[in-house]
């Protein structure tokens, strides 16, 4: 928690706010009091995004369907104001344990509490459901016991059943340990996911352990039989055979038992949530004295934890919600006191960024290691399989096992909306293709007449640019051509209805229907780098290290800057991450270019001269493979380090994640697939 900055506001509606809990992309989270003392989390819209339309339509729909979501087992929204000129929200302040926690700290629930909470979560799960939402990432991180019952948190990734997913189908998200086998797959989870992630969630409460459904070892350590049946109906690998919540708790159905305190809790599990409760009862007028020390405060599992707790202080992705009516506290409420620096403040390779902090980051555990080549595979993911690329060669791997699944000629290649195309050069004349990623087959076929010919990117127009001495577009579906000009380009992004191709010297948009040009934005005598999109601008740099940000609309530059940019950059929520030569990363504000932090990574002896970072964001983390030749984690919002694998990374190739895990090329031509040491709960969700 941190103090009030000189332009944060004093009060919201009818809030008074005391605090910063932290910020993100999206706005910035406050501590507040309400009008009768209540202690109430208030999260304010940034106003980089405020007046964006579309945000605003997404955001009132978010908490619209929060608000209906009324059981008594969910946290509640208390009040919003979605047309504010800053909108925002007010939700329940809840201080407690993590299912995780109490796990982690005393062990596996007994049988009675398990059957109890059962109970409570089938009923949240029913309420959730009933409001016509689904939750889509129900982990024992995200299930709080409080002094008032379980609650159910976390709604920054659901979303109302019948409107469109702020992610898109393809893009899994949820931790991968308690996600269905639809969910993985990229395809519709709808609520029977939420029910196979209750089953998951139960194995770990009464087992201390996440299940593996296809072995069913899970089965032999639990001795509630009558849960371990309704389990074993809820991870059916079908989502038609799940009972519904509903259903559950009729299944459930026994004498009554209270879920209110926490009499049917372990005495060990009660103290501690009694002990959290009461050092959150501090003075309501002096509260933000002392709470630095509760948002540090860890638990000493006995022996060794059967599934590893978060480090003490991190901030989970989703900790700050995203319009939809629920603080995710890792541990506690306390533990969104992220360490958030002012801007321009730097943070040195291999440190902590908070005073205080012991050790290095934490390493993730390598699952397989495949060799695809001799040398810096590159690497991307379609349809949940791992693709990698190098010598002419694309290979479609297995997630799960590094199993090579199959092999295509390709010269180059792109993925987008998860399929890949390629320039197959095995035969003459080469041709374009699009791949089905599951088995490499291609979907279809066009002969390139000998030219050559880059794939680039498919646009709303459902087309696919390519470049050479011209470029064209041919539709999605079968191939067929669509319109030809002579733009000498062979690298572009897809903007809205359009495509912005990168000249030599130039940015250059063209309609998607027809390949007209709708505008030019020169670089000369400069040298275009990188390229990037988001929030209606398009960043791209010059040989001079300038980054220029381009509105999509008619080609004006909103901004530029000096930040030593070298041609790797990524978008997400806001914000715009480059880096440069020296090891520098940079997080801007998209709107403005402010700086929000900056971090050296990859400096020093040992590191890969001539080359820079490569940077990749998934979710709410910022994946660096730097010149040092390590894979870097850091958490998006402030840079702060959240894991380290030291190993041979190549830098030239940015990091993929797909089903919770993440993937990294090495030198000598491998894949590596790491598991977090949180066990991947960012790995699931692209950055936008």
């Amino acid at each position: 928690m941190q103090p009030l900055r000189d332009g944060d506001p004093r009060a919201v509606g009818a809030y008074e706010l005391r605090a910063r809990l932290g910020q993100g992309g999206m706005g910035v989270v406050y501590f507040g009091l309400a009008p009768d003392r209540r202690p109430v989390a208030v999260k304010v819209i940034g106003e980089w995004v405020a007046h964006d339309r579309d945000f605003r339509a997404r955001f009132h729909r978010e908490v619209t369907a929060a608000r209906r979501v009324t059981g008594p087992f969910t946290a509640a929204v208390l009040d919003d104001d979605p047309d504010a000129e800053l909108p925002w929200l007010a939700t329940e302040y809840l201080a407690g344990l993590s299912l995780h926690e109490a796990v982690a700290a005393t062990g596996a629930l007994p049988r009675a509490t398990t059957r109890v909470l059962a109970r409570g979560l089938a009923e949240a799960l029913a309420s959730i459901h009933a409001a016509g939402v689904v939750h889509r990432d129900l982990t024992p991180q995200n299930i709080m016991l409080t002094d008032d019952g379980p609650r159910v948190i976390d709604f920054g990734i659901a979303r109302p059943e019948g409107a469109a997913a702020i992610t898109e189908v393809g893009a899994a998200i949820g931790t991968r340990k308690y996600m269905s086998p639809e969910h993985l797959a990229g395809r519709r989870s709808g609520t029977p996911g939420d029910v196979y992630s209750l089953g998951a969630v139960l194995v770990f409460a009464a087992t201390g352990s996440a299940p593996a459904p296809a072995t069913g070892a899970w089965r032999r350590r639990l001795a509630d039989r009558r849960v371990a049946d309704l389990i074993d109906r809820c991870l059916g690998r079908e989502p038609a055979t799940r009972p519904s919540a509903a259903e559950v708790l009729d299944i459930l159905d026994g004498p009554p038992v209270s879920l209110r305190g926490t009499g049917w809790l372990p005495r060990r599990v009660a103290e501690r949530i009694h002990d959290r409760t009461e050092r959150a009862r501090v003075s309501r007028e002096e509260f933000t004295v002392g709470l630095s020390v509760m948002a540090a405060e860890t638990l000493d599992p006995p022996g060794e934890p059967t599934e590893e707790p978060r480090a003490p202080g991190r901030v989970p992705r989703r900790a700050l919600i995203a319009g939809t009516g629920a603080l995710l506290a890792a541990g506690t409420v306390w533990a969104l006191t992220a360490r958030h620096r002012s801007p321009g403040a730097t943070l040195h390779a291999g440190a902590s960024a908070s005073p205080g902090a012991a050790g290095p980051p934490p390493s993730p555990t390598v699952l397989w290691r495949t060799q695809v080549s001799d040398f810096y595979p590159d690497l991307a993911v379609a349809g949940g399989v791992v693709l990698a690329h190098e010598d002419e060669t694309l290979h479609g791997l297995s997630p799960d096992t590094g199993e090579i699944l199959w092999k295509r000629d390709a010269l180059t290649h792109t993925v987008a909306g998860g399929v890949p195309y390629i320039m197959d050069s095995s035969t003459f004349p080469w041709s374009l293709s699009a791949l089905r990623p599951g088995t490499g087959e291609k979907a279809w076929n066009r002969d390139l007449d000998g030219g050559f010919a880059a794939p680039g990117p498919v646009t709303t127009g459902a087309v696919l640019a390519y470049g050479g001495e011209t470029t064209s577009a041919v539709a999605v579906a079968n191939g067929a051509p669509r319109w030809t000009v002579k733009v000498n380009s062979e690298r572009g992004i897809a903007a809205g209805d359009g495509i912005v191709a990168a000249l030599d010297t130039a940015l250059i948009a063209l309609d998607a229907r027809t390949g007209e040009k709708r505008w030019t934005y020169a670089f000369t005598p400069n040298q275009v780098a990188g390229l990037t999109l988001g929030d209606g601008l398009v960043f791209a740099g010059d040989g001079e290290g300038v980054l220029h940000a381009v509105r999509t609309e008619d080609g004006e530059l909103a901004w530029s800057r000096q930040v030593g940019f070298t041609g790797s950059a990524v978008f997400g929520d806001g914000v715009v991450h480059v880096c440069d030569f020296l090891g520098n990363t940079a997080a801007l504000l998209a709107a403005t270019g402010a700086t929000l932090w900056t971090a050296t990574i990859g400096a020093g002896e040992g590191r890969f001269y001539g080359h820079a970072n490569t940077l990749g964001l998934i979710g709410g983390t910022l994946l660096v493979t730097a010149t040092d030749k390590s894979l870097r984690a850091l958490d998006r919002t402030n840079g702060d380090p959240l894991w380290t694998y030291a190993a041979d990374v190549t830098p030239t190739s940015a990091a993929v994640a797909t089903g919770g895990l993440y993937f990294a090329g090495t030198r000598d031509g491998h894949v590596v697939a790491l598991e977090p040491p949180t066990g991947g709960a960012d790995a699931t969700a692209p950055g936008r």
